[in-house]
């Protein structure tokens, strides 16, 4: 257990509380000055700010906006320490800079003067982030990203001052602490790849080779499909089940049957559409309701996208639902228990072969999407039904072990998470007492 200080007293700042006797509170222009100094360079090295740091830009690429000049972009020097007040709800806040180069004049380039460690600062001010406490001094319209801090604000902003010794140490105790933690957090989101990769070689395996390893197999005669288990057949999806896309747009209209809607982004982010998704309010005509109506056995996919990568995504309605309907830029395919279960069938097109397919032909330049003739076409592997019920059994069995090590391990980032930012408000506001816990 770590040490507290011996003496405090009162901050004076409500959120802090005590800090050590020997602190100080002052405003952040007695420590910190502004600098605003034109580069004036041709070929400058453009920054931004991230979660992670300050990162060159690639321009070359369009990557964000593009200056028409970067000539009047702020000067930043290496060990400059940078603020978005732009953007007060986000993770885009503060961080000191190991690169030198420019960065838009929106942004605050602060310098610090004898005795003030810009790194101990970098802490103190994104805990002003995390903690919305910028956000309690900007000003805007609504709560939102448009939420601004202005320099005045920020100058006459109360800060800790440690000695110089002191936040020299503390700084390098959270940069110890917190890359052990970072390395921690990388660990896991490894971990976390590593089973969606496991999960999604199991769907493709249980699909095209079924359960029994022993089993013979044979050419499919479907090239993207490959081998495929010997008694099965390979049938298009047109012959199957019948395929229909929703009319459904985001409009709502008064006149019109007021429905819950399932949306793109609905399908996009869940597996299954239950009971227990939310879904946005919206209309439809009593002919779309008859017709898009979202009942149990209905597998959708989305068709339409920025990116190819993200048409072909499909989702399973595991009941009937009251009152609800099938949104725009989805198709429907409805079901049919004489030849296929549904359930199989989403587990197919789950495949990464099926997605890869999707993604092969879909039409577009800037928008992409799958034509109704592209998803009736489909080929779709045919097991006997028994055997199709015995793979959805099993996937839904182990599909269902793996995300809960999934959720487990996520929910152990965000506990480092919350640690992290825990630890470095203790250990920046005085709450700890570091100073014999690592040398400088």
């Amino acid at each position: 257990m770590m040490k507290q200080y011996p003496l405090c007293k009162d901050s004076g700042i409500e959120w802090i509380g005590k800090i050590p006797r020997e602190w100080k509170i002052v405003k952040a222009k007695s420590g910190l000055k502004r600098v605003k100094s034109i580069a004036n360079q041709d070929n400058p090295i453009i920054l931004s700010l991230t979660s992670n740091g300050i990162v060159k830009r690639d321009i070359s690429n369009n990557e964000g906006q593009i200056a028409a000049s970067y000539h009047d972009y702020n000067q930043v020097k290496k060990g400059d320490l940078l603020l978005n007040p732009m953007d007060l709800v986000s993770n885009a806040f503060a961080s000191v800079s190991n690169i030198e180069g420019v960065i838009s004049q929106a942004y605050f380039n602060l310098r610090s003067l004898k005795g003030y460690h810009n790194k101990y600062y970098e802490y103190y001010f994104k805990l002003q982030y995390w903690g919305l406490t910028f956000f309690a001094h900007g000003r805007g319209v609504s709560f939102d990203n448009r939420w601004t801090l202005n320099s005045q604000t920020l100058m006459n902003y109360l800060i800790p001052f440690p000695s110089f010794f002191e936040q020299k140490q503390i700084a390098t105790f959270l940069d110890h602490k917190t890359q052990l933690i970072d390395k921690l957090i990388e660990k896991t989101k490894k971990k976390i790849e590593l089973l969606k990769e496991k999960r999604t070689a199991l769907i493709n395996h249980c699909v095209t080779k079924g359960l029994n390893p022993n089993v013979e197999i044979k050419d499919s005669s479907v090239k993207w499909i490959g081998d495929i288990t010997k008694h099965w057949e390979v049938i298009k999806l047109k012959y199957l089940a019948e395929v229909y896309s929703s009319t459904v747009d985001r409009h709502t209209y008064n006149d019109e049957r007021q429905v819950s809607v399932c949306h793109y982004p609905d399908v996009y982010n869940n597996e299954f559409i239950n009971e227990d998704i939310g879904l946005h309010k919206g209309s439809c005509s009593n002919v779309e309701f008859e017709r898009f109506q979202l009942k149990e056995g209905l597998v959708i996919i989305t068709k339409d996208s920025e990116s190819p990568d993200d048409i072909g995504i499909p989702c399973y309605v595991e009941t009937n639902l009251n009152n609800v309907v099938c949104g725009y830029h989805l198709s429907i395919i409805g079901k049919n228990k004489n030849y296929i279960k549904s359930k199989f069938l989403f587990r197919f097109i789950q495949s990464d072969i099926v997605r890869c397919h999707f993604e092969v032909h879909s039409k577009g330049i800037t928008r992409y999407s799958l034509g109704k003739a592209i998803i009736e076409n489909l080929f779709v592997n045919l097991p006997p039904l028994s055997e199709q019920n015995q793979i959805v059994k099993y996937l839904d069995e182990q599909t269902h072990k793996i995300d809960t090590i999934i959720e487990k391990e996520t929910q152990r980032i965000e506990l480092l998470k919350e640690y992290c930012q825990s630890l470095i408000s203790e250990v920046v506001t005085g709450k700890i007492d570091v100073r014999d816990e690592i040398e400088v």
